[in-house]
């Protein structure tokens, strides 16, 4: 099925990078999460943060977050006023570092 006129499927959304800048961004990408595992790993050493965790795969979680609403606020699917890009770092840091459950 062909896209309808005037839509943007299979456009290039505007920040989709080059073929030559993919390498540089994935490393960047590497970089970042290496430095959310390695302060989990400290969390977990510290006794901060549950140690039956897969520190790599929470740090990829912890950042696919963080990508997710960056992608919100440039799609313009989220509020983006210095409000909502404080509650956004309170609700994201809230539900990676307490979890979804009450604790009694």
């Amino acid at each position: 099925m062909a896209p309808e006129p005037g839509s943007r499927a299979g456009a290039r959304p505007r920040g989709d990078p080059e073929p030559e800048q993919l390498p540089r961004q994935i490393d960047e990408i590497s970089h970042a999460n290496k430095a959310l595992e390695g302060i989990i790993r400290y969390g977990q050493e510290t006794g901060e943060f549950r140690a039956d965790l897969d520190a790599q795969l929470a740090a990829t979680v912890f950042y696919g977050a963080l990508e997710e609403v960056l992608t919100g606020w440039v799609m313009g699917q989220l509020p983006d006023s210095d409000e909502d890009v404080a509650r956004a770092e309170q609700v994201v840091t809230a539900l990676i570092c307490d979890g979804l459950t009450t604790r009694g």
